[in-house]
């Protein structure tokens, strides 16, 4: 996943709202994360979104909103080849 994307997302979902660390772009994922690889998981703060048991975006409060997060990523992954 690009940084752009990534971002794209973090600001789609508003999700620094529920943790400030959201925002914080991970370059492990950097042209590895791929869409069809993420997961939900839960943990202690809630939900997250999870690439190879690494937390892309996390303490989202519902596992439906974490969900979201990644049928949106799938969706427009390719506006940001």
């Amino acid at each position: 996943m690009k940084k752009e994307h990534f971002d794209h997302i973090i600001r789609h979902f508003n999700a620094t709202r529920y943790n400030i660390a959201n925002s914080n772009y991970r370059i492990e994922i950097e042209g590895s994360a791929i869409a069809s690889q993420l997961y939900v998981d839960e943990c202690a703060s809630g939900f997250g979104v999870e690439y190879r048991e690494n937390c892309i975006i996390g303490s989202l409060p519902t596992r439906e909103i974490a969900e979201e997060v990644i049928q949106y990523i799938k969706d427009t992954e390719m506006l940001f080849i």
